[in-house]
């Protein structure tokens, strides 16, 4: 394998960290618009101290791209300025909605901005995805804000709320059960969990296919495989939904959006030519070594935010959040 290679694995990862992660800050706030204020509030509060950290890997992710694929890079910056500068705005509004809900005298609309904010992120994400991977010239005029009204997209919009709603739903979940509160409706996140499990699957397939068209390099002696694993995992999914199992099925959904992602990006790099756009990246080694000493302190922190800050972790019992209209200390 060359560098160049490597660099399609490291960046394959980083966009799993970023997608299955963010899913979960994403999740929740979608879930806490169909919530009752208290309860809404207690579900952002779960995400306060994990979504700053989330939203890192984007910002990796980005860097990584500018720095190993320059073309594609700059593709997306000329081609799809559109939905870029959407993302950006949908990433602000989130973040105003998430942080201003804390000192307002009405915060409800700031939940509310909150979850309508993680819902254009999944779109314009998942339409900037589309565009660039799939391959669709009829999606990207307008500086890719006509891809807004291109149907071929379905797939990767479904995969993204699927995922989204797949971890947020196994995060309060696993809140739940670690603080042993019923606070929420066991089966009703129990059914959304494994109902958003299925779409990602589903989804998945869908884009599979999308990308496999026009081609007879399909690598089945790697796909085969991750759907077998793929669909074991959903069934451990739906095992770790059931009230006996004693753990979070946090893991498990993580595993379902990885498998999926392997399986795409198995079919984008057999897909494009050898010399292809993902090919282009240019002289690699200072980035590598660079990679390799930030890298290994971004995941132990990561992995070290989780272990402190999950639900029910710090006191045995649930997180309580910061009244709303009082202003901290």
């Amino acid at each position: 394998m060359s560098l160049h290679d490597w660099w399609f694995l490291i960046l394959t990862g980083v966009l799993f960290l970023h997608l299955g992660l963010g899913s979960i800050d994403l999740g929740v706030c979608l879930l806490s618009l169909f919530a009752p204020q208290d309860r809404a509030e207690a579900m952002l509060g779960s995400i306060d101290s994990i979504w700053h950290a989330n939203q890192t890997w984007l910002v990796v992710l980005g860097a990584m791209l500018f720095g190993a694929f320059p073309d594609i890079y700059g593709e997306v910056l000329t081609r799809l300025y559109g939905l870029v500068i959407l993302l950006l705005v949908a990433l602000a509004l989130r973040a105003l909605g998430l942080e201003y809900r804390h000192h307002a005298a009405r915060p409800e609309s700031w939940r509310r901005l909150a979850g309508w904010g993680a819902g254009a992120v999944v779109i314009t994400e998942g339409l900037l995805l589309g565009a660039l991977f799939l391959g669709q010239s009829e999606g990207t005029a307008l500086y890719g804000l006509s891809a807004l009204a291109q149907p071929v997209f379905f797939p990767i919009l479904l995969f993204l709320f699927s995922c989204g709603l797949l971890m947020g739903g196994a995060w309060r979940l696993g809140g739940q059960r670690r603080s042993r509160t019923d606070d929420i409706d066991m089966n009703l996140y129990a059914s959304l969990t494994l109902v958003a499990g299925l779409g990602a699957v589903l989804a998945g397939g869908l884009l599979c296919g999308q990308l496999a068209q026009g081609t007879d390099r399909i690598p089945w002696a790697f796909l085969i495989p991750t759907a077998v694993a793929g669909l074991a995992d959903l069934a451990i999914l739906y095992a770790s939904l059931r009230p006996r199992w004693q753990g979070s099925p946090l893991p498990w959904g993580l595993i379902l959006i990885g498998l999926v992602l392997a399986a795409c990006a198995a079919l984008v790099r057999a897909v494009l030519p050898p010399a292809g756009r993902i090919g282009d990246g240019g002289e690699l080694w200072f980035l590598t070594v660079s990679t390799a000493v930030l890298l290994p302190p971004l995941l132990a922190f990561q992995i070290f935010q989780y272990r402190l800050e999950r639900p029910g972790k710090r006191s045995g019992g649930p997180v309580q959040a910061e009244p709303a209209g009082e202003e901290r200390p």
